[in-house]
């Protein structure tokens, strides 16, 4: 049962000898520490009555003030309990003060406004991904019971991942709600000054390991020796291109004359990379690309065009890459995780219905460690931030080194 107790502090007593009575309340959120306002000589209060003495002028003006305050009290955790509220410290005290309590919006409201209110420092494809998440909040929380920030626990939390893993959503979408789930109990807490529930979850990113292929030099070779029509002889340049300079697609597209420069016995890609181009970027981020000679025959074939390479819409450009690997004959089955209802199920599928746009990315880092240049180059290149992220490519380097070694001694 939740009970309310007056004590007073002899620790905190004053040079007149006086002390302060505090009120304490304890109750599922925690302990209520609040000072009553309150205060006399340890003679005149009688801790077994929790009440002041008869000794003290003015005793029954000061019980009447504490009795006041326990009602009060009593009052503001009896209507948040039937309203459902999360009972917190910072909330019994605002009750009792008499300052107006805000009522939180649900979770998915808040949310909306959330994205709507940072919606400046993000590009378009970041809030896409952020309103699909309040999408989802939406349905969720129709579906789960209102949500609600302030109520947000762990058990919620196992809930809403558990509902998003049993509609399909692989391991990897379902990191991306929580991802965006941090960010905004962030804000909550430090713009909104909402007070989360005292078992408030703990949110962690969590995704399946990246499961990445890449085009081996054989491969690139049946690419460019593959008869095909011409719009799609076209995809296939912008895609062995890629392979050749590890450009991002956002990169390629926007690729100009302007961004060659002529260093004498070979020519560079010089730009800023559209990814690290945002409001919250702290420093400007410029990489440099030598164009290779197999890179360079292509450049060369569309020299008289306006653009530098033909490039179609990022959907259209993925789905004939695909065309493009299967007519090459990048036919070899290869193993791909598959998550039915979050439970990982390994399945074979041909090379080419794995291959898009970013696999050139990956063909180049792996392709050039392989040759042996040195990881830091690789990622500077990449314009990656830190040697972390390119050590994804690396370990690919590894897995690919201990096969040719297992070979080399099974011949023997």
């Amino acid at each position: 049962m939740n009970e309310i107790y007056f004590k007073q502090k002899i620790s905190k007593q004053d040079r007149s000898g006086f002390a302060p009575i505090f009120l304490e309340f304890n109750h599922n959120g925690g302990t209520l520490v609040l000072s009553t306002g309150e205060k006399c000589k340890p003679s005149d209060w009688n801790q077994e009555t929790q009440k002041f003495r008869r000794s003290m002028p003015g005793y029954q003006q000061a019980n009447e003030s504490l009795e006041r305050l326990r009602d009060k009290l009593r009052t503001a955790y009896r209507d948040a309990r039937n309203a459902d509220v999360a009972i917190t410290n910072d909330f019994l005290r605002t009750a009792v003060s008499g300052r107006a309590v805000r009522r939180v919006a649900d979770l998915p409201t808040l949310y909306d406004e959330y994205v709507e209110s940072r919606r400046s420092e993000f590009k378009p494809a970041t809030l896409k991904s952020m309103r699909n998440t309040g999408s989802r909040l939406r349905r969720l929380s129709d579906r789960l019971g209102t949500l609600r920030a302030e109520h947000y626990t762990t058990e919620v939390h196992q809930s809403v991942v558990g509902s998003m893993l049993d509609d399909g959503l692989e391991p990897s979408s379902v990191g991306q709600v929580c991802k965006h789930l941090i960010t905004f109990f962030r804000y909550c807490r430090d713009t909104l000054e909402i007070t989360l529930h005292p078992r408030h979850a703990t949110i962690k990113k969590e995704s399946a390991p990246s499961d990445r292929i890449y085009l081996t030099e054989a491969d690139l070779q049946k690419l460019h020796a593959a008869a095909m029509p011409p719009n799609l002889i076209r995809v296939r340049d912008a895609f062995l291109f890629q392979c050749y300079t590890s450009l991002r697609y956002a990169d390629l597209w926007r690729l100009q004359h302007r961004h060659i420069e002529n260093r004498g016995p070979y020519s560079v890609i010089v730009l800023i990379p559209e990814k690290s181009v945002s409001r919250r970027a702290t420093k400007i981020k410029r990489i440099e690309i030598p164009i290779l000679p197999d890179a360079q025959t292509i450049l060369d074939r569309y020299a008289g065009d306006y653009r530098l390479l033909p490039v179609l819409s990022n959907q259209k450009y993925n789905d004939y890459i695909k065309d493009v690997c299967e007519l090459a004959g990048l036919t070899e089955l290869v193993e791909q995780i598959e998550y039915r209802r979050g439970v990982p199920y390994i399945t074979q599928v041909p090379k080419w219905s794995r291959v898009s746009s970013h696999v050139a990315r990956h063909t180049w880092a792996t392709l050039s460690l392989m040759k042996g240049v040195p990881l830091e180059v690789v990622s500077k290149t990449l314009g990656h931030s830190n040697l972390h992220t390119t050590m994804i490519y690396a370990k690919v380097v590894d897995d690919w080194k201990n096969q040719q070694i297992l070979s080399a001694w099974a011949t023997q």
